[in-house]
């Protein structure tokens, strides 16, 4: 934060998205679209009349000197240039429902959660046909309101951290019709915060992904739902369902450790034909 005073008024400006208020950022993000080249004097001035809290009335009165301005502005360059990568709020609330939102890295998200959150992205993200309801859908998966039984849940053995309730599909189509009138500044904020934090769930995990430069056999993503089938043939943790709601974590370190004893093997035998050839 950084205190600004004009004349004889003080205000406290945030410097960085995580210092920023639910409502500023709802009101902000949206900025962080535009092409540097398209950003006008008039959005600076939105920006920093946000960041400042001061109202329409009064900045329309204020009269700053050319410095002034410039450190205004300067302070409000990171609404234009910074994405959201960290979690933005811990929770938000629309149409009476509190919503959870999910834990930076994934920490109390379970393997279903990210599978369907993948499949809905790589639905709305698509260049040729994108589907706007399926960002609904990814923002119901992965924010949910918390679970009643979580006083109970706490105390139980199957405690994992997650107060969310537990992911169901029917209930995600049915918040998502509800979750359409969102405000879009904080559909902004979720998008962005899912893409940085799925981004560096995949690089934690890039052994398991290969790199022969392939396409995946799944352009949709449903490749993430048959590895947890196959998770669950091997009977590790159980049956399809309960591989699904183990946490995320656990099931691709298991997988990434599978594939890692696959490379190993298969380096030996290489070795070994070198050997006899």
């Amino acid at each position: 934060m950084v205190e600004v005073q004009i004349n004889k008024k003080k205000f406290t400006m945030p410097e960085r998205w995580d210092e920023c208020t639910l409502e500023q950022i709802s009101k902000l993000s949206p900025l962080t679209q535009w092409k540097v080249d398209e950003i006008t004097q008039s959005e600076h001035e939105y920006a920093v009349c946000v960041l400042m809290g001061c109202s329409d009335k009064f900045w329309q009165r204020l009269e700053l000197e050319l410095p002034q301005w410039y450190k205004l502005k300067e302070v409000a360059n990171f609404a234009f240039a910074e994405k959201i990568v960290e979690q933005p709020f811990p929770s938000f609330v629309h149409l009476g429902t509190e919503y959870l939102v999910f834990q930076e890295g994934f920490a109390d998200t379970d393997a279903v959660d990210l599978a369907w959150a993948n499949m809905q992205y790589l639905a709305f993200a698509n260049p040729d046909a994108p589907n706007v309801v399926a960002l609904d859908e990814l923002i119901a998966t992965l924010c949910r309101p918390r679970r009643k039984d979580l006083l109970t849940f706490r105390e139980s053995k199957e405690w994992d951290g997650d107060e969310r309730e537990v992911y169901n599909g029917q209930r995600v189509k049915a918040r998502a019709k509800e979750l359409k009138t969102l405000p879009f500044g904080l559909k902004v904020a979720i998008l962005q915060y899912f893409e940085a934090q799925n981004s560096l769930f995949l690089e934690n995990y890039s052994q398991m992904l290969g790199d022969d430069g392939r396409e995946p056999r799944y352009g949709n993503g449903m490749g993430w739902v048959t590895m947890l089938m196959s998770v669950a043939e091997k009977g590790t943790f159980g049956n399809f369902e309960s591989v699904c709601y183990q946490n995320v974590h656990l099931i691709w370190a298991k997988c990434l450790d599978d594939t890692l004893d696959v490379k190993e093997q298969e380096k030996q035998l290489e070795a070994q034909r070198f050997k006899n050839s």
